[in-house]
């Protein structure tokens, strides 16, 4: 009974809400303006699917003496709108409604209509099909608001509180006399509320055609006979009855919980949509944000990543300003702290500081003031060591929402403790419902009531307005809010802003909180560590090249040459962008992938070029091979000049110089060092090399490694083996990997192998393989004096919705894996014991993981492809995922994957694998220069040394400020270490500093030796003063 109730209340508020129309203006006739011509148009107007904006102009007069103005607008479009010539205000799928605040007298209206939908949509031509202008009574609506909104809250509480709500709506709705709408207030109804006279259009489609074509014959029986005073006499009469009863309910049923809302908007830096369409989407989200904060003096927005506070200062200075205005009284909040929401699960380890960097720095030049916000709520996992990261960027406090989209396991936590592998704690809030809530009373109980830590901490965070494409908070939310806050029973209070005082009051309870420790692992997405190797590959290829040259040119500027800062800034400012979690994990449309692969290969060529620019002025421009060492260890390997494979060895931090005419001298010399052994019979190719025994089959299938110092076998069965999978996810095509997918799979074995190239150094092992429409070349490449054993497959993939994996079974007794993280290393167990671990059928590792068992190990060592299934004894890399959505040319086409394996004795620590990883993550850079001053003799020379082995740089760079240089170190091995740096060039003075850069305390100096004492895991950025500066 009740429902029905319900329903005849809605129907009649949802009339009488319509009579607060009090008049109707239809805007049928626009200026048109598309490439310049301009020209007059009736509505409906459809658009062109196009890349261009087009415009649309209306002179109005506004007299708000009839009553509160207000656009109401029918159609499929996606606009900007400016009124006289300022930007006012965003028009969406989601925000039809748009109040004219402030706007009277002669009006220019301008729309600057997008052709495309808020998500990308480009399939079905934008149209628009009505524009009213409105005048309305908001005694009436706003009254009648309340009922609604209170009838809304009645379908989320208990039964008792239930029927008193009903019965008070019933009471003050029977008060109010039901009038006859005007024949124009049923045409603009089915747009203005929020249902029609029926769920049926078929009964109401004479009324809406006598309405169109017939109104006077309607007028002629009544209709719009609206005595609108005497609704608005008995409203003004009922509203402190109202108060009364609302707060006899309250009294009654009380008030519970403390929510701090923030509007946001989510929006992706690039999506199903391009980066220049994301310029034009923050602007109109924007402009709709600071007119509702000039009507509103309560709301808050968060505004996430520094690269959109960029693009609005460039492109759009006048928001920028009022951006900049409210940030200063703080209605608008700095969040992230990063230059986008980028992955921070497979995001090189220097990329990550750098998105804080140069986002905390851009956040300070722009803003004049940094975020200590760690806001991500969409990226899709996040690495063990993010906490230690944060603390290092000055982040105090970490929001993120996706783990709440979980498949199998609910995350146990809303409000806790973030442990990382060095032991650093963060405060970490989990937003749980939707990020885009509405204001609607089932987000706001269900909040409250579902929140496990209200005992430790009694307040949450509430995030309001629709995200993704942008568009953010409406009027509505912002009204419902203040009521549900204010004026109803059960629902919690609602305070906007003010998240310090949510994180004080974290930070008063924190000993009570529970504690997570390790990554936190998102339960879906897993295809993310795969999906398009073109972008994942130039982010690795980038990330090296930057770290590479800044070393160079910091070495250039310690010696007196000018630093080309800009251009480096510039360079890795393109990189961060590539990192946005969507476009990292190539979850990307095929236009969004060509524009970023196109800025990255740019942005390769152009490193590349400083780099051999900066290599010439190292040398004082000699003629010769050099060859430049981007780590700190000293490196004898063999590489690849003008088509020859010689053994060099070159310093860490620094390099060496070959003349051009010693190459064949220097090779004869290396040669006789060489031990490998190639032979081949009808079943087999058999190779040996100084540490193992390998054996191949005609499958391509490795059969055998047998360690010839350990004489045991290190495959439990064939390895190498190649299987795939169909795999057509239920959902979220690029992203996702369905565990059913893994349980069906064909065997792919080879056509043909055989031994493609042997030199002294090394074998090539060739294997050729057909699937369907795909061919597939795999080189086995076998070193005569190296443990590893590396893989290059080239690929002409034709097939779409298969996932490819590489299966190797060590004979090891595992239950452990380990695999390393950002400037770390972190261990899982293999098992499946728990729901947990069943999950994560398909993990991320940031370039290698490895399984032991205390006696020996076996890695697998990938520097872009992040994806691995680990089970007891059983490792697969993912190599290809070929998804339809969005990019129906995601990984088709000419495909490259490298990858290593290593297996090895003892412990990866003490076997060095994270140090063979980051050889393999930072080459050797190999620069011929034919045309400098000749060179007589082999030269050699190094930046700086750095002890013990277990602590790492990352990266050398000049600092953003100042004339000092700054490295980036960790400790890598879960200990203690004395870090020891010891120059080529005279120090004056040295700090401890973080990834900001801010100086924390000084090290002494002794004889140009560096000394500071590392915990296990650290991460400490080390500032250096050259005496030269």
């Amino acid at each position: 009974m009740d429902n029905l109730v319900l329903d005849s209340l809605y129907k009649k508020l949802y009339v009488l809400k319509t009579l607060s129309i009090i008049d109707i203006n239809y805007l049928s006739k626009w200026e048109i303006s598309i490439d310049g011509e301009k020209k007059i148009l009736s509505l409906p107007i459809s658009f062109p699917i196009t890349n261009r904006t087009t415009k649309l102009k209306i002179k109005v007069f506004i007299d708000p003496e009839k009553g509160f103005p207000t656009l109401l607008f029918n159609g499929a479009f996606n606009a900007l709108m400016l009124v006289n010539n300022e930007y006012y205000y965003g028009v969406d799928v989601y925000t039809k409604k748009i109040p004219l605040y402030g706007v009277s007298g002669e009006t220019t209206l301008e729309l600057h209509v997008y052709p495309q939908g808020i998500v990308g949509e480009r399939y079905e031509k934008p149209f628009i099909d009505k524009i009213f202008l409105l005048y309305i009574d908001k005694t009436i609506e706003s009254f009648i608001d309340k009922l609604i909104w209170l009838l809304d809250l009645s379908k989320h509480v208990g039964e008792d509180v239930r029927r008193e709500i009903i019965s008070l709506v019933d009471n003050f709705s029977a008060k109010i006399p039901l009038q006859t709408p005007e024949p124009m207030h049923f045409l603009v109804m089915k747009y203005y509320v929020e249902n029609n006279l029926s769920h049926y259009s078929m009964l109401y489609d004479e009324l809406m055609r006598l309405s169109r074509d017939e109104p006077e014959k309607l007028r002629g029986m009544g209709y719009g006979d609206i005595n609108r005073e005497e609704i608005k006499s008995i409203i003004n009469y009922l509203k402190p009855e109202l108060e009364a009863e609302l707060k006899k309910l309250r009294e009654k049923y009380g008030k519970y919980g403390l929510l701090y809302a923030v509007a946001n908007a989510h929006i992706d830096a690039a999506w199903l949509w391009s980066v220049e369409d994301t310029v034009w989407k923050m602007a109109k989200t924007i402009a709709k944000i600071i007119t509702q904060f000039k009507a509103y003096n309560k709301p808050v927005y968060v505004f996430s990543s520094a690269l959109y506070a960029e693009w609005l200062k460039e492109k759009y200075p006048s928001l920028w300003s009022e951006v900049v205005r409210l940030a200063d009284k703080e209605r608008i909040i700095p969040v992230t702290g990063m230059y986008v929401e980028s992955d921070v699960y497979i995001i090189p380890s220097e990329s990550l500081a750098r998105q804080f960097l140069i986002g905390q720095k851009t956040f300070e030049k722009l803003f004049g003031k940094r975020s200590i916000i760690g806001w991500l709520p969409d990226s899709f996992g996040f690495s063990p060591n993010l906490p230690q990261v944060m603390k290092e960027a000055g982040i105090k406090f970490f929001v993120t929402h996706k783990v709440i989209w979980n498949e199998y396991n609910k995350f146990p936590y809303d409000t806790f403790l973030w442990r990382g592998i060095d032991g650093t704690n963060i405060p970490t809030h989990i937003i749980t419902g939707e990020l885009a809530k509405t204001g609607d009373p089932k987000s706001i109980l269900e909040l409250w009531r579902e929140y496990r830590e209200k005992q430790v901490v009694p307040a949450r965070i509430y995030t309001y307005g629709y995200c993704d494409g942008g568009s953010g908070p409406t009027h509505e939310m912002i009204e419902k809010l203040e009521f549900y806050s204010e004026e109803t029973p059960l629902t919690p209070r609602i305070i906007h802003g003010r998240i310090n005082d949510f994180i004080d009051k974290i930070m008063e309870n924190s000993d009570k909180l529970p504690v997570w420790y390790g990554d936190i692992y998102v339960e879906t997405h897993r295809g993310a560590y795969t999906t398009d190797t073109c972008i994942k590959q130039k982010i690795w290829i980038l990330d090296y090249l930057l770290r590479t040259l800044e070393q160079i040119y910091t070495w250039l500027y310690i010696k007196g040459s000018s630093y080309p800062e800009e251009e480096i800034n510039n360079l890795w400012k393109t990189l961060l962008l590539a990192e946005f979690h969507d476009v990292l994990s190539g979850t990307i449309t095929y236009e969004v992938h060509k524009d970023i692969c196109t800025k990255l290969s740019r942005s390769i060529t152009k490193a590349k070029e400083m780099i051999n620019e900066g290599l010439r002025k190292l040398v004082n421009d000699l003629e010769g091979i050099i060859i430049y060492n981007p780590t700190q260890w000293r490196r004898s390997e063999i590489i690849e000049i003008n088509n020859k494979h010689v053994k060099v060895d070159v310093p860490g931090h620094g390099y060496i110089i070959i003349p051009i005419n010693n190459i064949s001298k220097n090779n004869k010399e290396k040669e006789k060092e060489s031990k490998l052994i190639v032979k081949k019979d009808k079943e087999y190719i058999l190779v040996e090399n100084k540490f193992y025994k390998i054996r191949i089959n005609m499958n391509g299938l490795i059969t055998s490694i047998y360690d010839k110092h350990s004489s045991h076998e290190l495959l439990r069965k064939p390895s190498a083996l190649i299987k795939i999978y169909e795999d057509l996810p239920s959902e979220w095509d690029a992203w996702n990997i369905d565990k059913h997918s893994l349980e069906h799979f064909k065997e792919l074995l080879a056509n043909k192998v055989y031994v493609h190239r042997i030199d002294p150094y090394r074998a090539i092992i060739r294997a050729e393989y057909t699937y369907r429409n795909s061919k597939l070349f795999m080189d086995m490449i076998i070193y005569g004096d190296h443990r590893r054993i590396d893989f290059k497959i080239n690929a002409f993939w034709r097939d779409k919705w298969r996932l490819v994996k590489i299966w190797f079974y060590p004979d090891i007794n595992s239950t452990r894996s380990i695999r390393d993280t950002q400037f770390g290393v972190y261990e899982r167990p293999t098992h499946t014991n728990t729901s947990w671990e069943k999950a994560r059928f398909e993990e991320p590792m940031l370039s290698w993981a490895s399984l032991e068992d205390g006696e020996r190990g076996f890695a697998i060592i990938s520097p872009y492809k992040h994806g691995v299934s680990i089970r007891f004894n059983e490792i697969g890399l993912s190599l290809i995922k070929s998804p339809v959505l969005p990019n129906p040319f995601s990984d088709t086409g000419s495909i490259s994957v490298e990858f290593s394996i290593l297996p090895y004795n003892g412990s990866w620590n003490t076997s060095k694998i994270h140090v063979e990883a980051k050889k393999i993550r930072d080459p050797l850079y190999v620069y011929v220069n034919n045309n400098g001053r000749n060179s007589y003799r082999k030269l050699e020379e190094s930046l700086i040394e750095i002890e013990p082995e277990n602590i790492i740089v990352e990266s050398i760079k000049k600092s953003i400020e100042g004339d000092n240089i700054v490295l980036r170190i960790y400790e890598s091995e879960n200990k203690h270490g004395m870090l020891k740096i010891k120059t080529r060039f005279a120090i004056s003075r040295a700090w401890r500093t973080n990834i900001l850069e801010d100086k924390i305390r000084e090290i002494p100096v002794v004889n140009n030796e560096i000394k500071y004492d590392l915990k296990p895991f650290e991460l400490v950025s080390i500032m250096i003063q050259p005496a030269s500066k």
